[in-house]
C-alpha cells in the first residue's frame, strides 16, 4: 500500500487534516506523500489560489458567500460546474505522477483533487482506491458532483440518503414521463382547440349564407307580389276602359 494525500492551500482546515492523516499512516509504517495538487496545474496556482482564497474570505466576505449560493444552485450529479473542469485541466498530470510513484491509494481532504479524480476515473484512465475526507461540517458545494469510493464526514447528517444518484435516477425518469405527458395533453388539446374553432368559423359562414338566402327570398317573393299586384291593376284598368267603350 502507497498513499499518496491531495491538498491545498486553501484553507487550514484541509492541510491540517491531510498532516494528521500523514501523521497516523506513517506510525503504521504505511508509505506516504503529502502534496499540493494546485502545483500539478502550474508552479503559480498553488500561491494564486490561496491568495484568492483569503482575499475573498477576509476582504470579499459576499463574493465567497455567493458563490458558495451559486454552487448549490448548478451542482448536482449530472451538471458538472466550472470548477469540475477547471481540475480536470491538471489531471493529465495527476495521472501521469500517480502512476510513475506507484501510488494505489489517493486521501483527498480538499474538493479540488476530488474533482480531478473524479475526472480520472470517468475517462478510465487510473484505477486506485479514492477517498475523500470532509472537513467542514456543512456540505461543500460542488460535492454532489464528486465520484469517488469512500467519503468520511464528521457528522451523519451531511450524509447523502439518498444519494445524489439516487435521487436523479427517480426524478430524471418521471420528468421525462410528466414532459412527455404534457406534449401529449397539449396536442389533444390543441386538436379540439382547432376542431372547435373550425366548426364556429363552419357556424358562422352557414348562418351568414342563410342570411343573404333570407335576403335573395324574400327580394324574389317581393318581386312576384309586385308582379302580381302589377297585373291585377293592369287588369283592372283594361276591364274600366271596356265597360266606358
Amino acid at each position: 500500500m502507497k498513499v499518496l494525500i491531495l491538498s491545498t492551500g486553501t484553507g487550514e482546515g484541509h492541510n491540517s487534516a491531510a498532516k494528521a492523516v500523514k501523521e497516523q499512516f506513517e506510525k503504521r509504517g504505511i508509505p506516504c506523500e503529502l502534496a499540493d495538487v494546485l502545483n500539478f496545474a502550474s508552479d503559480k496556482a498553488s500561491a494564486y489560489g490561496r491568495r484568492i482564497y483569503i482575499w475573498s474570505t477576509v476582504r470579499a466576505k459576499k463574493v465567497f458567500a455567493g458563490a458558495y449560493r451559486v454552487g448549490r444552485v448548478i451542482s448536482s450529479a449530472r451538471l458538472k460546474s466550472p470548477v469540475y473542469f477547471a481540475n480536470a485541466l491538471y489531471a493529465d498530470k495527476l495521472c501521469s505522477y500517480i502512476t510513475e510513484n506507484g501510488y494505489d491509494t489517493v486521501v483527498m481532504p480538499h474538493l479540488f483533487p476530488a474533482e480531478a479524480m473524479t475526472w480520472l476515473q470517468r475517462q478510465h484512465k487510473l484505477e486506485v482506491q479514492t477517498y475523500f475526507i470532509a472537513t467542514d461540517y456543512t456540505c461543500i458545494p460542488f460535492t454532489e458532483e464528486t465520484k469517488v469510493d469512500y467519503y468520511f464526514i464528521p457528522h451523519e447528517e451531511l450524509a447523502l440518503r439518498p444519494s445524489a444518484e439516487a435521487v436523479m435516477d427517480r426524478i430524471v425518469p418521471d420528468y421525462v414521463v410528466g414532459f412527455v405527458y404534457g406534449a401529449l395533453v397539449e396536442s389533444y388539446s390543441c386538436e379540439q382547440n382547432a376542431r372547435m374553432m373550425a366548426m364556429e368559423a363552419a357556424s358562422k359562414s352557414a348562418k351568414d349564407m342563410l342570411h343573404e338566402l333570407d335576403i335573395l327570398y324574400n327580394r324574389a317573393r317581393q318581386a312576384a307580389i309586385t308582379q302580381e299586384i302589377t297585373e291585377v291593376i293592369a287588369g283592372a284598368k283594361s276591364q274600366k276602359r271596356k265597360r266606358k267603350k
